[in-house]
């Protein structure tokens, strides 16, 4: 799927380098034997972070489903209906 509107995808990306900044940061925990308290708080923020770049792609993603359904057949709006459950069924 293509990111459509570019303020989105920019967004999206800024919240992937964040999260890649914090990987190397625990990196740096556990190179430098930091207290595991500290290592797992920041296991966290990486999780919440990462599940909130999958959601806000997520969003985009649905959106343009339901632009470009106009076009399209009952059958093919049941088959993206299906795939979009799907994959949200996934990452529940």
């Amino acid at each position: 799927m293509k990111l459509e509107n570019e303020s989105s995808k920019t967004a999206i990306l800024n919240r992937l380098r964040r999260i890649e900044g914090q990987v190397r940061g625990i990196e740096e925990m556990i190179r430098t034997d930091r207290d595991c308290t500290d290592i797992v708080q920041q296991f966290a923020a990486v999780r919440s972070a990462t599940q909130g770049a999958m959601n806000a792609f997520l969003e985009e993603y649905a959106a343009a489903c339901l632009r470009s359904s106009g076009n399209t057949s009952a059958d093919e709006r049941e088959e993206m209906m299906h795939n979009l459950l799907a994959l949200l069924n996934k990452v529940a």
